[in-house]
């Protein structure tokens, strides 16, 4: 069990419009600034500062039982809570080695998994006579069934096309429109989603006369 107390401190950009401050100032400054005060402050980036707290906790446990000498059964439960990193949440930026323009979103939540695996495994002991000697060992198969592995709220990186691909998208739906330099644009993003699947894995243990082979 695990008990954590996070917190984040970072700015988050926004972009700042000056219409409500040139309406407040119009004739004051219409005749001194003219067209000039609009052009200077219109599309202004300003960051403004944000933070992320919250107290998470982790558990796992699992119930193993044997139903022979060849043979045995385990449950495993777990749920392992993951804070949203401080990319995750402020990053709004370049990243040139993927060559990405990424946005952090400062609404991310805690992921809360809760996971299930039940698993069987399977002991089989071998014998070879080979060159007048006898080796053993055995193989163990463990064969495991993901049943249930829901994740709250997970946190994905979505990635779409260039700015340029999508400069009229975003006027089309009114949003403010950032310059990425033609990059790839990805932004952090989050909604429930459960996965189910299973694996097989098998791994041999064999004496030999001068040591063990696995």
């Amino acid at each position: 069990m695990r008990f954590d107390h996070v917190e984040r401190d970072g700015f988050v950009a926004e972009m700042h419009h000056e219409d409500d401050h040139e309406e407040d100032h119009e004739d004051e400054h219409d005749d001194e600034h003219g067209d000039d005060h609009d052009e200077d402050h219109e599309g202004e980036m300003v960051y403004e500062p944000a933070s992320f707290s919250d107290e998470v906790f982790s558990a796992a446990a699992t119930l193993r039982r044997d139903l022979n000498e060849h043979a045995s059964l385990s449950l495993g439960l777990a749920s392992v809570s993951k804070t949203p990193s401080a990319v995750e949440l402020f990053m709004n930026g370049e990243h040139l080695a993927s060559s990405r323009y990424e946005v952090g979103d400062i609404s991310l939540d805690t992921e809360r998994p809760i996971t299930s695996i039940l698993r069987l495994i399977l002991i089989i002991t071998i014998s070879l006579a080979r060159l007048r000697s006898i080796t053993t060992g055995s193989t163990t198969t463990s064969i495991s069934a993901m049943s249930s592995k829901k994740s709250m709220r997970p946190i994905w990186k979505r990635s779409t096309a260039t700015s340029d691909d999508h400069h009229d998208e975003h006027d089309e739906h009114g949003d403010e429109h950032i310059d990425h330099g033609g990059l790839i644009l990805s932004e952090y993003s989050q909604q429930d989603a459960e996965f189910t699947g299973y694996e097989i894995e098998i791994g041999t243990r064999i004496e030999l006369p001068r040591g063990e082979l696995n």
